[in-house]
């Protein structure tokens, strides 16, 4: 009589909870990658101004505040906005003396402000 084995064994299975932290960790870090790409100087203003926006949104969720702070990644993000106001102001804009990105940093630094960072 042969026995055929009707299951498997796997060892050292993570559980749900642990896989679904490390899930949403790696999002985040994903996320913060990508925005810290468009936000780098090298880039379009009209790039870098969709970054800040998108930061913006996504700062909105308590959880990813509650990431950037755990992760120590705020300075890093405003770091790479430090010189928004030196960017040129785009031609035919009503906003002479302010460049784009310079608002869109106030917008999400505005947006900081009031959840406390």
């Amino acid at each position: 009589m042969i026995f055929t084995q009707l299951y498997t064994v796997v060892r050292h299975v993570k559980q749900a909870h642990h896989c679904q932290e490390s899930g949403e960790s790696q999002q985040f870090i994903d996320d913060i990658e990508y925005l810290l790409d468009g936000l780098k100087d090298s880039t379009s203003v009209s790039t870098r101004c969709l970054s800040t926006i998108s930061l913006v949104e996504k700062s909105a969720a308590p959880a990813f505040r509650m990431h950037l702070r755990a992760h120590g990644m705020i300075s890093k993000l405003f770091g790479a906005l430090k010189d928004a106001a030196k960017d040129p102001v785009g031609r035919g804009s009503s906003f002479r003396t302010i460049s784009q990105v310079s608002l869109c940093h106030a917008c999400g630094k505005h947006t900081f402000d009031y959840h406390y960072m």
